[in-house]
């Protein structure tokens, strides 16, 4: 998948004369946006997790006044970033499970497709 980033990206020119750019690889827009989702669901949960397994068992310990200061100062920052990256994974994987042309959910087609319906 990052192989195809990369082509699709033309950065990866390897001495290869097939074409490079987003119409030689379509499954390339797929893959960045599956590779955006990875990536900004992952940061966001990997924060969201980070906080809560090892700054707040540090920061109960503090001095009552010390740790409202610091509880304010993380709801400062958490409060502007997190929404902002919470609608974006729910933005960038709402994409990659929608069914598309036949094919449910996954880029790669092979989903749970709908048996056929007979006339009546």
């Amino acid at each position: 998948m990052i192989l195809a980033c990369f082509r699709a990206a033309g950065l990866l020119l390897g001495g290869t004369n097939q074409p490079v750019g987003p119409s030689a690889h379509p499954e390339a827009a797929v893959d960045v946006l599956g590779f955006a989702t990875l990536v900004v669901g992952g940061f966001t949960a990997c924060a969201e997790f980070g906080s809560y397994a090892f700054v707040h068992p540090v920061i109960r310990r503090l001095p009552a006044a010390s740790h409202i200061e610091v509880e304010q100062g993380l709801l400062r920052t958490f409060g502007r970033v997190m929404p902002v990256l919470m609608t974006a994974t729910l933005a960038l994987g709402w994409p990659t499970r929608s069914p598309r042309a036949g094919r449910a959910g996954r880029p790669g087609g092979g989903g749970r497709q709908r048996p056929p319906t007979s006339p009546r």
